[in-house]
């Protein structure tokens, strides 16, 4: 260069000679392409903080399940998931309805297609026991029919 040529910074060239490879990682997830630069854990931090597996998710649940409604004996069915499986009549749908609530059947989501239940009492008292997820899981509780119980709780409790 002249004394009165323009210079570029230096690295702001681009060198055309060689064709630009697409970017095909769009995700948000900035550090997706980065490696740790480490070859092994640091000491003293736990070896499970950098594994993916969690006990408790692979872990199979199961629950007992109990229906009484008035005079009639009490109707019992298991209900196991994760494989799914148990003598409960519907346990594909049931193990997805419990698995929307969290494994916290207090906690059921609201029904997307409520139905139109009479009033017409006629008590009908549920209980789970058992775990879902390595958690300990109990409930129990008393709805006025088994229309109400079915709208409230999916098909859990439809056996």
């Amino acid at each position: 260069g002249g004394v009165g040529a323009p210079t570029q910074p230096r690295g702001t060239t681009r060198d055309t000679t060689r064709p630009q490879r697409p970017v095909s990682d769009r995700s948000t997830n900035q550090t997706s392409g980065r490696k740790l630069g480490r070859a092994r854990a640091p000491q003293g931090m736990p070896v499970a903080f950098f594994s993916n597996s969690n006990p408790a998710a692979t872990q199979g649940s199961r629950l007992v399940l109990h229906a009484t409604a008035g005079n009639a004996p009490e109707r019992t069915v298991t209900l196991q998931c994760y494989p799914t499986g148990g003598t409960h009549p519907k346990a594909a749908q049931a193990c997805s309805d419990v698995a929307r609530s969290g494994g916290d059947l207090a906690q059921m989501p609201a029904n997307t297609n409520p139905r139109a239940c009479f009033m017409i009492y006629s008590p009908v008292t549920v209980t789970a026991q058992g775990q879902w997820h390595g958690q300990a899981v109990r409930y129990t509780k008393k709805f006025p029919n088994t229309c109400v119980m079915h709208d409230k709780t999916g098909s859990v409790f439809d056996f």
